[in-house]
């Protein structure tokens, strides 16, 4: 937190000094989301796919260098699965997690010009905070030559109390690349590495993390 803060001072800091007729853009941005969390003492997780969309502002700082902000909404999650075999018996378990999140992204960007091309890269965090999210559980169970299955969806608690399953507080570094075409239209990829622990439960660790892949699309600018 005390890093994340001292970033949000350094970038107002930079802003409020820099050429007050440096240019802003607006936009919107849209794309795909890659999300995993990593959870502790299960190490096989896989990726859920999601979506992200919003807007973003960019402000110029200097010709080469700008810092942008957004608001996104943004899908997160992971899925689980298990299964095992013996004799003529088995099982098999999946949980998917599905977290709809507000992302706050603040980042800074360096461009390089080829012509009408600019290639850039990028840094910052995000503040995440949790919106709304949901468990689902499939379990089948083969005994005898008999198959049972049972599956349920339970919404997620938010909080930090002992009854809750995440906190709503998300916060990442994001670092990433890309390109932007006439000054308008901005192709990157980027990850999204959680920082702080999800978990609102003693000895537990949940991390989220995205990788995305993503189009920006400038409307105007002032």
């Amino acid at each position: 937190m005390r890093k994340v803060g001292i970033y949000f001072i350094t970038l107002i800091m930079i802003m409020c000094t820099s050429n007050i007729y440096a240019q802003i853009r607006i936009g919107a941005k849209a794309g795909l989301n890659v999300a995993n969390s990593k959870i502790k003492d299960l190490d096989d997780t896989k990726s859920k796919l999601g979506v992200h969309i919003g807007g973003i502002a960019e402000y110029e700082i200097a010709d080469a260098f700008t810092a942008q902000a957004g608001l996104l909404l943004s899908q997160k999650g992971f899925k689980y699965e298990e299964s095992e075999s013996f004799g003529g018996d088995s099982y098999s378990m999946e949980l998917k997690a599905s977290m709809f999140y507000l992302d706050i992204p603040l980042t800074a960007m360096y461009k390089f010009e080829l012509g009408d091309i600019s290639i850039y890269g990028t840094g910052g965090f995000n503040i995440g905070m949790g919106l709304s999210g949901k468990y689902e559980s499939e379990y089948t169970e083969t005994w005898d030559g008999e198959t049972y299955s049972e599956s349920d969806t339970d919404d997620i608690e938010w909080g930090s109390g002992a009854e809750d399953n995440i906190k709503r507080l998300d916060l990442g570094f994001i670092i990433g690349a890309g390109v932007e075409i006439n000054e308008s239209i901005q192709v990157g990829l980027s990850y999204n590495i959680g920082l702080n622990n999800i978990s609102p439960h003693s000895g537990d660790e949940i991390k989220n993390s995205v990788f995305a892949i993503t189009l920006s699309y400038f409307l105007t600018d002032f």
